[in-house]
């Protein structure tokens, strides 16, 4: 959905035109993404707006609120639908960090208020459809304004908007993002940390993907995500591994690049990550069944997975029941690297018992236990675009738009930074009017990314740019 040009600054909120009071935000969520995002609209925001915390958790809420002058905390209950009527009203924009599923509670809330609203989650079919509505009530409604999505629309359409303005046109568009943990922190069992709950990443191993390569529409089998890994030489000094991410052919009309050959948008991590993630699924620790009892009764997780495979030696099993799984894509040397990493894990321990209602928690618990960062341990962000440009002479150029930040081992994460200072950037744009009752967008217009990627680099976050002619 691409923001039509009549909207670009032609709202009732315009602070250019009527500043007459402080404005007020007020920010639903007590995730690691809110900090940050505080954080700046409190210390660094040249609108000096009043921020009003909404959480269900009020003790949260009130801790980071008395760091800052022009914070205040209320409890929000975001699925009570006359509250969280009552505490939008009483501000100019909504910044919604709460999980993805209630945004469409919050913009209706908006809608009816006449509140414009900030997020950085995907534009979900339910949100898409209060596109009108938010026209009607003269409201913006900016979405996908973090990292990824986010910061990667923001890259990729300076460099596309570029390429046009020469006169050319994008044939291929290669896109892969990654949280993880930066080079001196990875040196644990899958050489990954989870900085918040580890069941999204795996649930979306069970999704499926859809991209585009060398003019074929693709899509992968259900549940098998993990094993369309791929290796990764965008960060040559890096053993990266990538995957397809969701829908990538959206883009395709979102960032204008109708007829391009290839569009792929995937997830980076480093090598062996999927290998061991299809391990773990094939074994049937993906399993969500609840149980009966409400927990899980095993004694251990080495009892757990003797069950799972029908008794023996669960690291035994494990390893010869992945052999025989050749057509899944476990070489005998894959097969070993997965049960290593699994072992370092605990997940063969006769110690420790897995607890959960249903086996992927008691798993996603353990992951968080033994993948958690440390006191000083800093986190790394990833962030490469690959374009194929072809011009009108016939020939053509290979572009990149890479970003790499690591986490500051006395603040905030890269990841929690990378996503929270880009939505609190959008926040001052809609509360510039720099686009106003535009309805549900995302920040793909010119007038949108470039402002932003100015703001960007100033905080040090940039995008580099690289072009080279093909002979």
């Amino acid at each position: 959905m691409r923001l039509p040009s009549r909207l670009v600054a032609t709202g009732r909120r315009m602070l250019s035109a009527a500043a007459t009071s402080q404005p007020r935000v007020l920010v639903l969520g007590s995730g690691n993404v809110v900090p940050p995002a505080v954080w700046y609209l409190a210390e660094k925001s040249k609108l000096s707006p009043a921020v009003t915390l909404g959480s269900n958790d009020l003790g949260a809420a009130r801790q980071l609120a008395d760091r800052y002058d022009r914070v205040s905390a209320t409890e929000v209950d975001v699925t009570n639908p006359d509250a969280l009527s009552a505490a939008v009203a009483d501000h100019d924009v909504v910044v919604s960090l709460v999980p993805w599923k209630l945004h469409p509670e919050v913009a209706r809330a908006c809608i009816a208020n006449g509140v414009d609203m900030v997020t950085t989650s995907y534009v979900s079919p339910a949100m898409e459809e209060m596109h009108n509505d938010a026209v009607a009530a003269g409201i913006t409604i900016l979405n996908e304004i973090g990292l990824d999505p986010g910061i990667d629309h923001l890259g990729a359409m300076r460099v596309i908007d570029d390429v046009k303005d020469r006169g050319g046109s994008i044939t291929s568009f290669v896109s892969f993002c990654g949280g993880l943990p930066a080079a001196e922190a990875s040196f644990v069992p899958l050489q990954y940390k989870f900085s918040w709950s580890p069941k999204g990443v795996l649930l979306a191993g069970l999704s499926q993907a859809v991209y585009r390569e060398d003019g074929v529409d693709l899509m992968t089998d259900p549940g098998k995500l993990f094993h369309y890994d791929r290796p990764m030489k965008v960060f040559p000094s890096l053993n990266l591994e990538g995957y397809p991410n969701r829908n990538s052919l959206v883009y395709e009309s979102v960032y204008g690049i109708e007829g391009a050959q290839t569009i792929l948008r995937g997830t980076l991590r480093f090598k062996g990550f999927c290998n061991v993630m299809r391990a773990m699924q094939e074994i049937g620790l993906f399993d969500d069944e609840l149980v009966s009892e409400g927990e899980l009764r095993y004694p251990s997780w080495d009892h757990c997975l003797t069950e799972l495979l029908g008794g023996g030696d669960a690291r035994e099993m494990t390893e010869n029941y992945l052999m025989h799984k050749i057509e899944n894509g476990f070489s005998s040397d894959g097969a070993r690297a997965a049960v290593d990493t699994m072992d370092g894990l605990g997940l063969f321990s006769t110690t420790e018992a897995p607890q959960g209602p249903t086996v992927i928690d008691a798993l996603c618990a353990q992951l968080e236990k033994k993948l958690q960062y440390g006191t000083g341990e800093r986190d790394m962000v990833l962030l490469s675009h690959e374009f194929v440009a072809s011009w009108p002479d016939g020939t053509k150029s290979d572009i990149t738009s890479t970003l790499v930040r690591c986490g500051d081992p006395d603040g905030y994460t890269a990841m929690a930074e990378t996503v929270g200072i880009p939505c609190a950037l959008g926040v001052e744009h809609v509360l510039r009017g720099t686009v106003s009752g535009a309805g549900v967008i995302r920040p793909v217009d010119r007038v949108l990314y470039e402002p932003l990627l100015a703001d960007l680099e100033e905080m040090g976050i940039c995008m580099l740019e690289t072009e080279k002619k093909r002979n």
